[in-house]
């Protein structure tokens, strides 16, 4: 794959994160927020609220990065859009509707077993649409296995389980988004060198726009990529690991759910922490001071 076309992708969804975050924190933005929060409400701060939405709407300059770097791809590539034309295609419709689902449970809490149900769906959808893992092999050697008809069970795990990994790393600030710009990097790598267009160009177009993100997410931030944001994400890392050929597969497939692994456990870790009770801190030594023994004053006595 050529320099250029993956150059301007990663610029372009730079771009578009830093241009796209400045309007999401604009105060009419959070004004329009102050209305919806003023209905969920239901005892609690409102202050706390409308800091909690609107600090929520990461995703949706993530969503405007994604859909802009696949039509760029279309209308200036259209070699690498012909290669992966219908994959890309799926991809971008049950990524939008991932996003939805999780800017749903923003807004308007969703259980979660309601939302597990409406993420499996959609994971199903790009199942029977073709994106599938066929052949799976140990790590380190050549043999490979074809799943069959379980092929559609494994990429129905693998992309379930990495949307809730992303959501669950999303817990500690900036995690999610340095771990989703590690995997989007390794995984437009491995298809810049295995040929696979569409899905580095589009990969090295995520990186780009979780660069720009990562601007406005690092500590102190300003915004964060919420349940909409961290799903689309862990959406697209397991659809562009899966759209690897079957050489590079297992190798992009295993790097991604170890770096995702390791974050998933931290973020565990943190929260547990933060359960724990706080143990009271030892007493400082100290030198005591000898009293001397004074007679009392004059006035004391009276």
């Amino acid at each position: 794959m050529n320099i250029e076309p993956m150059l301007f992708c990663l610029l372009l969804g730079c771009l578009i994160t830093l241009l796209t975050i400045p309007l999401l924190l604009l105060p009419g933005l959070r004004a329009s927020i102050l209305a919806d929060a003023s209905r969920l409400a239901n005892g609690r701060s409102l202050a706390v609220v409308v800091q909690s939405q609107a600090s929520k709407l990461g995703g949706v300059s993530l969503v405007i990065a994604f859909i802009t770097v696949s039509l760029m791809i279309c209308f200036l590539y259209p070699a690498a859009w012909q290669d992966g034309g219908r994959t890309g295609l799926t991809i971008l419709l049950t990524g939008l509707v991932i996003f939805g689902i999780g800017l749903w449970d923003d807004f308007r809490f969703i259980s979660y077993r309601r939302r597990l149900i409406l993420q499996t769906l959609v994971a199903a959808i790009v199942c029977f649409r073709g994106v599938q893992i066929e052949v799976i092999s140990p790590p380190l050697t050549e043999v490979g296995m074809h799943l069959g008809q379980w092929g559609g069970v494994v990429t129905l795990s693998w992309l379930v389980l990495l949307i809730i990994l992303f959501q669950r790393i999303n817990l500690v600030n900036g995690l999610a988004g340095c771990l989703g710009l590690a995997s989007m990097g390794l995984l437009a790598y491995g298809a810049a060198a295995s040929g696979t267009a569409f899905s580095g160009l589009c990969a090295i177009g995520m990186a780009g726009a979780l660069i720009g993100f990562l601007v406005y997410n690092l500590p102190p931030a300003k915004i964060q990529l919420g349940s909409s944001g961290a799903g689309l994400l862990g959406f697209l890392v397991g659809n562009f690991s899966i759209t690897h050929p079957h050489h590079d597969q297992q190798s992009a497939m295993l790097a991604v759910l170890v770096i995702v692994g390791l974050g998933a456990s931290f973020a565990t870790w943190r929260s547990a922490m933060k359960l724990l009770p706080t143990m009271p801190l030892a007493p400082k030594a100290s030198h005591r001071r000898i009293s001397r023994v004074t007679s009392p004053s004059p006035r004391a006595r009276r």
